[in-house]
């Protein structure tokens, strides 16, 4: 989910500055290549919510849990002791759909000597956000009431929600046609920052949502949205990278190659995991959800393998332990010298690394 970056910045020039820290308004990753030029293809998936004009059973249901949040969703009929009968003015129900870009590709070739800030696709990706932003069959999107010509429209009162023919009557009389009321606009671009460095060049891709802010957006081309009925964030968005050239790898230096680690990294996600494929001489990073890659851990040995060839039953529980701690650990430490090589061999695969004469090994979970 990524916020508004321009509603975040007119937050901040308010005064609210905690809504960065909530949701971000990018997401996406950095690799290096050894040099450019380099033809990067990207893919940009998203989701967005639009709210809809309700139908008088909806409205009915949210004026219903307005008065009271512990009540059924379904509202009493009209007419009934519990319909309700103040004649004050109830808000629009905000009735929401989710809408789905199809992904939109943008390629982009970096020359030799590319750096900065590099902007593209925000064309492609607001067309299909424009596209995907339409109403189910037999829904309209949110008709806010009318402000002008003074006094404007009215809020619906009990009696404009008895039956679909008044809630019609209405609609029509205090409300903006769905004809008139330019659908919200999304907006967000690929963005990437280019840095040369000793022997790689460093590339930040990330998906920037650049969706107008509420106030920003207009109902009628003089009135702003209520920020109610316009949701800016953008959802479900996935960024991917597709290329020939090969990864110069991360290497974490903080982690000591004491510790048997793979310490090379071939990508680091921003606000997001990223994964990296490899297959064919063609390199794909892309952003995830979550984390799916399996770590290393280490699980305890049943047996050992003695120099001699024979097996030694390891008990490592911990009922073992409670029992004679001192016993239990002498044990281990007695089978680990008689299985001790002068120089362990170590060997690396996809599962990690084992060491036949170690107490522990790192394994992948099953």
């Amino acid at each position: 989910m990524l916020a508004s970056a321009p509603k975040l910045i007119a937050e901040a020039a308010n005064g609210y500055t905690h809504g960065e820290r909530l949701v971000p308004p990018a997401q996406g990753f950095t690799f290096r290549v050894p040099a450019l030029p380099v033809t990067l293809e990207f893919t940009v998936s998203a989701a967005a919510y639009v709210a809809l004009h309700p139908t008088v059973e909806e409205q009915k249901a949210a004026v219903t849990a307005a008065s009271d949040p512990g009540a059924d969703a379904a509202a009493p009929a009209a007419g009934s002791a519990a319909a309700p009968t103040s004649s004050r003015g109830r808000p629009l129900a905000a009735v929401w759909t989710k809408v789905a870009i199809d992904p939109v590709t943008v390629t982009m070739p970096l020359a030799a000597g590319t750096a900065g800030t590099v902007r593209a696709g925000e064309d492609e990706l607001a067309a299909a956000l424009r596209s995907a932003v339409r109403p189910p069959a037999g829904s309209e999107l949110h008709r806010p009431r009318r402000l002008s010509p003074a006094p404007g429209g009215n809020l619906p009162r009990p009696d404009d929600m008895l039956d679909a023919t008044t809630w019609v009557r209405y609609c029509g009389a205090n409300l903006l046609d769905s004809d008139d009321v330019p659908p919200p606009e999304f907006r967000a671009a690929i963005e990437l920052d280019i840095a040369p460095g000793d022997g790689y060049v460093e590339i930040l891709a990330a998906v920037v949502n650049l969706t107008p802010a509420p106030d920003q957006q207009t109902v009628d081309g003089t009135h702003a949205y209520q920020a109610s009925y316009l949701n800016t964030h953008l959802y479900e968005v996935q960024l991917t990278c597709d290329t020939d050239a090969p990864l110069v790898p991360y290497q974490l230096e903080q982690v000591q190659q004491s510790y048997r680690y793979d310490r090379t990294v071939p990508a680091l996600g921003h606000a997001c995991p990223v994964d990296v494929t490899r297959t064919g001489g063609r390199t794909r990073l892309a952003t995830l959800y979550a984390a799916e890659q399996a770590t290393t851990r280490v699980h305890p040995r049943r047996r050992v393998t003695l120099p001699d060839g024979t097996l030694s039953t390891l008990d490592t529980s911990f009922t073992a332990l409670i029992a004679d701690p001192v016993a239990a650990v002498s044990a281990l430490v007695d089978a680990h010298r008689r299985s001790a090589r002068p120089s362990p061999p170590r060997c690396s695969s996809a599962s990690g690394w084992s060491w036949a004469g170690a107490a522990w090994v790192w394994a992948t979970p099953s």
